[in-house]
């Protein structure tokens, strides 16, 4: 009787361990090793269909504490190991606005995902500087505030740049010619017409590209004003001189901080320069033999910060 008991209660062990589940099983949610494990992989890429490397992707639970995050490699491709459930997905980089995105994942489930996110707009270099001109009415002052602005997603994605210094706000226009963007500030647009009064005051510019996305210049700020202008001795307005031995001569500036000249002999108006030499004198030797006709020139003189004065433009002919 004792030997049949025992014969039963082997039999039903046997039995019940058989219909039990596999308790190592990550996917069976009775089984101490459950993880629900699904994955999760993409890429990240620009709007211009290039891929970000080492842009951060992080997915973060919605019903927990529990997150986790990667790095995409060279391809802009990522691959994340996560738990089933809902996840904020974002995928950001410096430089770049954050792209987000909410999934829903089951356990064992691989998803994918693609993500766009728009490079931010930046400034390499900044300036302001002032230039006075000389005019047979005494002289006028502009201020010149120039930027240079670049894209991670190129700069054709640069919709506008714009400069604020006190109450002032300018628009600045893309130059071609020296890949800037540059506006200009007249006397009457200073406060109480007054130029000087920027001395001293921040500028900040702003740009913003297509998508709207904006980032702001440091501050900069304008140096100096040239107090005086260059005047010409030789060739006086209206001269007529020989192209042989020409020389243009000029008055030295009565000026304490280091500055240079530069001469310039041109036609036309834009002027269309022919000629220019820069010195630390105030004489220079033309060294290019100009035809008979109609000349001007006009002395620059510039300080160590790209402040300039100008002086007026004298006609003069060649014989």
């Amino acid at each position: 009787m004792m030997y049949i008991l025992k014969y039963i209660f082997l039999v039903v062990l046997t039995v019940v361990i058989a219909c039990s589940p596999e308790r190592d099983n990550p996917l069976d949610p009775k089984s101490p090793h459950y993880t629900g494990e699904a994955t999760l992989k993409g890429t990240v890429g620009n709007f211009v269909g290039n891929p970000i490397e080492n842009a951060s992707v992080s997915a973060y639970s919605i019903d927990s504490q529990y997150f986790v995050s990667t790095f995409t490699d060279g391809d802009g491709r990522f691959t994340l190991s996560i738990n089933k459930g809902s996840y904020d997905v974002i995928a950001t980089k410096d430089g770049y606005t954050e792209c987000y995105e909410e999934i829903a994942i089951n356990a064992g489930e691989e998803k994918e995902v693609l993500f766009h996110i728009n490079g931010i707009p930046f400034f390499v270099q900044q300036m302001a500087t002032s230039g006075r001109m000389a005019t047979w009415m005494g002289s006028i002052v502009e201020i010149v505030v120039s930027a240079q602005v670049d894209d991670p997603d190129g700069t054709q994605d640069i919709d506008s740049v714009s400069v604020v210094i006190s109450d002032i706000e300018k628009k600045m226009d893309f130059n071609p010619l020296t890949q800037v963007y540059e506006c200009r500030i007249s006397e009457n647009e200073c406060p109480n017409g007054n130029p000087e009064l920027l001395i001293g005051k921040p500028f900040i510019a702003t740009a913003v590209d297509e998508k709207q996305a904006e980032n702001t210049s440091s501050e900069f700020y304008l140096a100096r004003i040239f107090s005086e202008f260059p005047i010409s001795i030789y060739p006086q307005d209206g001269d007529t001189v020989s192209a042989v031995g020409l020389q243009l001569l000029w008055h030295k500036l009565r000026i304490t901080y280091p500055i240079s000249y530069l001469a310039q002999i041109f036609v036309g108006w834009p002027p269309q320069v022919l000629w220019e030499e820069s010195t630390q004198d105030t004489i220079s030797s033309v060294d290019i033999t100009l035809s008979e006709g109609e000349y001007y020139y006009w002395i620059v003189t510039e300080d160590e910060y790209g402040n300039t004065a100008r002086s007026i433009a004298k006609r003069f002919w060649i014989d």
